[in-house]
């Protein structure tokens, strides 16, 4: 943890400088946030100044440099403008190294990014996805270099993360795609994580929806994490980030010191571990814990790291003084606030303060890598003959200094391609003019639908590019066979996916798209999704988990629905008896559950649930309902808005899906009435957010 003696010395960069200043202005609103707008010329004299820093440094200089990453501090967590400066300082210093420079990076944390910083300075080039999937659609995983998946953070080990509402303003609402003024709460990991398998699934997603980017898993240092370690490298990621204790002013003390190893322990473990699999020389690792000096990054260089993280002292580059008060909103130094007043008089950090920092902490690195006699970073690594322990160092930490013999060396794991040969082939009939497809699949197929989002949202392929934009409506992809999990992921608006049934995890992190299931769908359907329309007869556990702004209609819906959901439409039509109707065709499920399961709406912040009064009071009897969404959730009254919102959303059920109860329910509707009388909606009041000054 960073001492408030060290923030001061690390704070003198800010009191040496000739501080420029910006000319901003900001409108927040949710429809339409806009980036700081910087004086083109003072803009220009930064970039140049950073230029000038970077420049006259040596390779081995220039090289450590490139080893930088920031830690995930999302927007939220710090404000806008020292986010942006964060994201533009890493990517000039980049941009001075030569265009071959892999880093350094920010990272954008897990708050998702606006997308006008798509492609800009200003944008972060790890982008994050952590359990929760705040802003995570197509267009923010096609732009990142990296996409790192948070398992878990040094700060808060197995919990997710929580922003109070008084800071969720309008600006932090549109780019996590929730309104503002709710609580924001990122579920536990295992909300759709169980197993390594699970993990192998989203890293194929994720490479899908972005075959350019490396992917990175974090974990936190625990006892085993060396074994874990080596089933991610297996599950396909090429980065491992190892978090050790640390986290910036919001955290607790007691999580800071006693709920994570020292990173050097479990950086060590995971290098041998590794290295004794024949696994290390496929993967890069990072560490991140509190680095401070030059001698602390090479002791983890010399421990097995490639990637040295940087949380806390980027923000004390800018001027935060650990304070410890980022939860409450009223940092006295305006970043960790969303409080316009305060970013405005007490906000003084720039990109150039940032770069200033990392510049003279690699020189400061590089002097000690050519004392070993070292030309680059890389070959220091894992060099632990070079290190020795204090004579009064507790037994069995000699283990720490362990050089493992490596007896695959001549041997990689491939790393994988993501999508499928039978998309790759949908691509090119789609390029080829097709626009209404037929194609064959089976489970072995998994993720279709992400590497087609990739391609429209990139718009790489003119030809595929002018196909899909040529109508309004959608390219229709009807899958003949059963495609393998997570079907649709981050489908793009221009799509619509028609199939008999799916596995699990389908409509994840939907972006527009539209997927109509004529018959069951597994676990975790809409899990994340941002927008779009998902509708299925039966779908299995975990539905509509942490969904915002997705619509969808099912029959049924199983156990922990509408888990943290924070925006969207969720219809759940019943049974026949629901209505007092007899329906000759219809054919009871064997679902070996209720049509509503078990703790339904948990950590439910906003959105509205659509469902009979004759199940809603079966929810009532069995207590279905979670504890906090039946004391929170209220019925409020049928709009003829939202009247006519259910009509069109059951109309598009009933074009693609063969169900007997929904076109009964739809003859039933017919008369304008009948809604008022069979139907609820439930919701939960989002006040409006409130700034205030401690």
């Amino acid at each position: 943890m960073f001492a408030r003696s060290v923030s001061h010395v690390l704070n003198l960069p800010l009191f040496k400088r000739n501080f420029l200043g910006t000319s901003s202005v900001m409108r927040v609103t949710a429809e339409d946030i806009e980036i700081p707008l910087y004086n083109r010329q003072l803009a220009d004299q930064h970039a140049g100044q950073i230029q000038k820093m970077v420049e006259p440094l040596t390779p081995l200089q220039k090289s450590v440099l490139s080893s930088f990453r920031v830690g995930g501090i999302s927007h939220g967590a710090i404000n806008l403008r020292a986010h942006l400066e964060t994201a533009r300082a890493m990517n000039l210093v980049r941009s001075a190294l030569g265009v071959d420079a892999n880093g350094p990076y920010s990272n954008s944390g897990e708050g998702g990014e606006i997308p006008q910083r798509r492609g800009t300075v200003w944008q972060s080039a790890i982008l994050q996805r952590a359990s929760a999937g705040f802003g995570n659609d197509i267009d923010y995983f096609a732009h990142a270099k990296v996409i790192e998946i948070k398992i878990g953070q040094g700060a808060k080990p197995g919990d997710g993360g929580e922003m109070p509402k008084d800071k969720v303003t309008a600006e932090i609402a549109a780019s996590r795609h929730t309104p503002a003024g709710i609580s924001l709460v990122s579920p536990p990991p295992h909300a759709d994580l169980y197993s390594i398998e699970d993990l192998k699934q989203l890293i194929h997603d994720l490479r899908s929806c972005n075959p350019k980017a490396d992917i990175c898993v974090k974990l936190v240092g625990k006892p085993g994490i060396g074994a874990i370690a080596a089933g991610v490298v297996k599950a396909g990621a090429n980065i491992i980030n190892i978090a050790g204790p640390g986290g910036t002013g919001a955290a607790t003390y007691s999580a800071l010191h006693d709920l994570t190893y020292p990173w050097a322990v479990a950086l060590s473990e995971v290098h041998q571990t590794l290295t004794k699999e024949g696994l290390r020389q496929g993967v890069k690792l990072q560490v991140s814990g509190g680095l401070q000096t030059a001698e602390d990054i090479i002791k983890a260089i010399l421990l097995g790291t490639d990637f040295l993280e940087f949380g806390t002292a980027i923000l004390i580059a800018q001027g935060c003084v650990m304070a410890r008060s980022c939860h409450n909103n009223d940092c006295p130094t305006g970043i960790a606030t969303n409080n316009p007043k305060l970013i405005e008089e007490k906000f003084k950090g720039s990109a150039e303060d940032i770069a200033r920092w990392v510049t003279e902490l690699a020189i400061s690195t590089a002097v000690i890598l050519e004392q070993y006699g070292f030309k680059s970073p890389q070959e220091a690594v894992g060099r632990t003959d070079l290190l020795m322990l204090d004579k009064d160092a507790a037994d069995g930490f000699e283990q720490l200094l362990h050089r493992p013999k490596n007896p695959y060396f001549a041997f990689s794991l491939p790393r994988g391609e993501g999508g499928s040969d039978i998309e790759r082939a949908t691509i090119v009939r789609i390029a080829e003019g097709e626009r209404t497809l037929s194609v064959p699949v089976d489970p072995r197929v998994l993720s279709f639908g992400a590497l087609l989002s990739y391609y429209a949202a990139m718009k790489e392929n003119p030809d595929f590019s002018r196909v899909i934009s040529a109508e309004e409506s959608p390219v229709t992809l009807c899958l003949n066979g059963t495609p393998g999990q997570s079907l649709g992921f981050a489908l793009h608006k221009a799509f619509l996916l028609l199939v008999e049934r799916a596995h699990d995890g389908t409509g994840k992190s939907l972006s527009g798209g539209h997927i109509m299931v004529n018959g069951n769908v597994g676990n975790t359907t809409g899990f994340a999704a941002t927008k779009g329309f998902i509708a299925a007869r039966y779908s299995a556990d975990r539905t509509f988990i942490r969904a915002s702004g997705v619509k969808g209609v099912f029959e049924s819906i199983g156990d922990f629905g509408a888990n943290f959901m924070t925006d969207g439409t969720l219809i759940i039509l019943g049974r026949p008896e629901d209505y007092h109707l007899t329906i000759p065709s219809y054919r009871v499920p064997t679902l070996y559950r209720p049509t509503v399961g078990k703790n339904f709406g948990a950590g439910f912040q906003a959105g509205t649930v659509v469902m009979p009064k004759a199940l809603y009071a079966t929810c009532l009897k069995t207590h279905a309902f979670a504890p906090d969404f039946q004391q929170h959730a209220q019925q409020i009254p049928i709009s003829e808005e939202l009247q006519c919102e259910i009509m069109t959303y059951l109309q598009q059920f009933n074009r693609h899906i063969d169900s007997p109860l929904a076109r009964a329910v739809e003859q039933l509707l017919e008369n304008p009435e009948a809604i008022h009388h069979y139907f609820c909606v439930l919701t939960r009041e989002v006040p409006a957010p409130q700034m205030r000054l401690r």
